[in-house]
C-alpha cells in the first residue's frame, strides 16, 4: 500500500500510483491480485470538491510476503455496498444514493469509503466502461 495526502480529486486519475504499486510489488517479488483499491480516510466527499485528501491505494498480495512495511491487514468489516458504471468523476450521486438508503435504514456510515477498481484506465480507454465497487463502512469500523 502507499498512503499519503496528494490531488483526490474523482476527474483526475491515479495512474501513478498504478506505477507506484506495480513497482513496489515487482522489487518485493510479489503476487499481486487484479485490482487496485483505494481508501478515501478523511472523506469520501473530497474527491468531488477538493484537491487534497488522505488517500491510501493498494493491491490484495496473493503471496505470502509476511509482515513488512508497505504491507498490511485490512480487518473484516460491515458497510454499504455497490458497484457503480461510468466515470469516477459522476459517481458522488451514487455516494448520495447510499448514504441516504442507510439513513433511511438508520444504518450510521463513515465518511470514509474503499473504491476497487474492477475495471479502469489500466483495461479501457472509455470512461463509460468502468466498473467501481464502493464501499461505505458502517461507523466504529476500522480500515
Amino acid at each position: 500500500f502507499t498512503r499519503y495526502k496528494m490531488n483526490v480529486l474523482a476527474e483526475d486519475l491515479f495512474i501513478e500510483r498504478f506505477f507506484e504499486l506495480k513497482k513496489e510489488g515487482a522489487v518485493r517479488n510479489l503476487k499481486l491480485g487484479n485490482c487496485m483499491h483505494a481508501i478515501f480516510h478523511d472523506g469520501y466527499q473530497k474527491q468531488f470538491e477538493d484537491t487534497k485528501g488522505d488517500l491510501e491505494t493498494f493491491y490484495p498480495v496473493l503471496t505470502d510476503a509476511g509482515m513488512c512495511e508497505n504491507i498490511r491487514r485490512i480487518n473484516k468489516f460491515k458497510g454499504v455496498s455497490c458497484t457503480y458504471l461510468g466515470h469516477y468523476e459522476n459517481m458522488e450521486e451514487c455516494y448520495r444514493q447510499m448514504k441516504e438508503w442507510a439513513e433511511e435504514r438508520n444504518i450510521e456510515t463513515m465518511d470514509a469509503s474503499m473504491e476497487k477498481y474492477i475495471i479502469g484506465p489500466d483495461l479501457s480507454r472509455n470512461p463509460e466502461e468502468y466498473v467501481t465497487q464502493i464501499i461505505i463502512p458502517l461507523k466504529n469500523s476500522i480500515l
